[in-house]
């Protein structure tokens, strides 16, 4: 018997090694198949989720240069785009893309090392002959086509940008980053791409088929945005016009105006209950009849009334009689359907406007200014280039701005009017210590006893009496 027979029977008596055939068994299926060894990977899915990855991925990192590894990392990239664009489903393709994706930015962190050692005299003699821009150039590309399918078009426009600044003539990105600009609708940005294009690589027509084709769709978008652009040029001057005579009529009738307070929140449902109709004060076309715009909220059940024009000289309850009869002018059933206890009758009303809950409107310019916040963020404006999102992204920095005071206001200095129902609406309007928000007339209506009210009247202690 030799030295290792010796020494394997030594073992077994020592009780070691497998107990039966079914330990044996056991332990050769926990190893799995030895081809899937990472030593025996010939493609990068027989690596995915191997924990010996990373130290075979050192044995294959060792000896190379900057751009060797920035080349290995790239055909790795490589091959997940081919796997992803053999896959049908999904998940797996956008996996795929993603495995890609890191690939090729792990190949650019090697990329920046070889500018480096090149600037600094340390780059090794394989890599010295390479034009490390065209490389760089060509992995960006790669990487624009994942975050493209994976439909990450800033990335994608961001890569190519890049790209193209270092290779002029990378096709690939300048395609990639029109397809972009068009998934993103950014039709004169992308036409102006195409032009520059077909001017680079005039003559060579072999390769303009797609570029032609983007041109001619985007030709065709900016011409439709322009006539949008007109039309919604002259809606604004409409608009504009209509804003300068409310502001008039304020001037006129001594009411002042203020800002929506959490208008972001808020804005969307009026104009809704409005049918998106412009909710400030406004003649009737061809007479001198003022309307001034009026919202009713009704607390206890979250509900609003709108009325697009009361005259200034109606009484109150002149409206609310009409809305809300008593239970002899109408039928016993309750006059709207939320009002389940059937108390809202006119005479039951308990009826306030909250003061000095926001911040005045002092100029025209103000007042201008306020309205356009409505119509671009709230009037579903289209967008027709990049000054308009930025007006708009500016304008709701504004309101945030804005609104974040208001909390700071808060209660401390808003404070109520019960109004007798007896009032015109003028002299609601010209309450010395009110603000018109908007130019929007707001009035809560509460019924008179009840636990909705009380809770109101336990709330705001300092309540003044606005009577005719």
């Amino acid at each position: 018997m030799s030295g290792f027979d010796d020494w394997i029977e030594e073992a077994l008596a020592r009780g070691e090694g497998f107990k039966s055939d079914k330990e044996r068994s056991d332990y050769i299926a926990s190893i799995g198949d030895p081809m899937k060894h990472p030593m025996f990977a010939t493609t990068t899915e027989d690596l995915e989720g191997n924990p010996l990855v990373d130290a075979f991925r050192a044995i294959r990192e060792e000896d190379k240069t900057n751009m060797e590894l920035a080349q290995m990392y790239k055909d790795e990239g490589n091959e997940w785009v081919k796997k992803s664009n053999s896959e049908t489903k999904l998940s797996k393709k956008n996996k795929y893309y993603h495995d890609a994706h890191n690939c090729y930015s792990h190949a650019l962190t090697y990329i920046e090392n070889a500018y480096k050692a090149r600037n600094d005299g340390t780059e090794d003699i394989k890599d010295a002959s390479i034009d490390i821009d065209l490389s760089k150039s060509q992995l960006l590309g790669n990487r624009a086509l994942t975050s493209l399918s994976l439909l990450n078009y800033g990335s994608c426009i961001k890569d190519c940008d890049v790209a193209i600044k270092l290779w002029v003539k990378n096709m690939k990105a300048h395609y990639r980053r029109i397809k972009s600009l068009i998934a993103i609708k950014k039709y004169q940005l992308a036409l102006d791409a195409c032009n520059e294009v077909i001017e680079i690589f005039k003559g060579d027509n072999e390769n303009m088929t797609d570029i032609i084709a983007f041109k001619e769709k985007c030709s065709t978008e900016v011409s439709k945005l322009l006539v949008k652009k007109v039309e919604a040029d002259a809606k604004l001057a409409q608009e504009s016009a209509k804003w300068n005579d409310a502001w008039q009529l304020c001037q006129a009738n001594k009411v002042r105006l203020g800002y929506h307070p959490q208008i972001l929140e808020s804005i969307k449902s009026i104009k809704t209950a409005f049918h998106n109709q412009s909710i400030i004060p406004y003649r009737e076309e061809g007479s001198r009849d003022e309307k001034w715009p009026v919202l009713f909220l009704y607390p206890q059940y979250n509900e609003i009334d709108v009325v697009l024009g009361v005259d200034k000289s109606d009484m109150l309850v002149m409206h609310l009689a009409q809305m809300f009869p008593e239970i002899e002018d109408s039928n016993p059933n309750p006059c709207v359907a939320w009002d389940a206890a059937n108390e809202y009758h006119v005479s039951n009303f308990a009826v306030y406007i909250e003061v000095d809950n926001t911040f005045e409107i002092k100029t025209r310019e103000e007042w201008v200014q306020s309205c356009e916040e409505i119509y671009y963020l709230f009037d579903n404006i289209d967008s027709y280039d990049d000054g308009d999102i930025d007006l708009r992204n500016s304008m709701k920095e504004r309101i945030e701005e804005r609104e974040s005071k208001y909390k700071k206001l808060n209660t401390k200095l808003s404070k109520h009017y019960e109004v007798h129902l007896g009032c015109t609406f003028h002299r609601i309007l010209q309450c010395a210590e009110h603000y018109i928000h908007g130019g929007l007339l707001k009035i809560l209506v509460y019924i008179k006893g009840n636990s909705c009210h009380k809770k109101f009247l336990a709330e705001n202690r300092n309540i003044k009496i606005l009577n005719p």
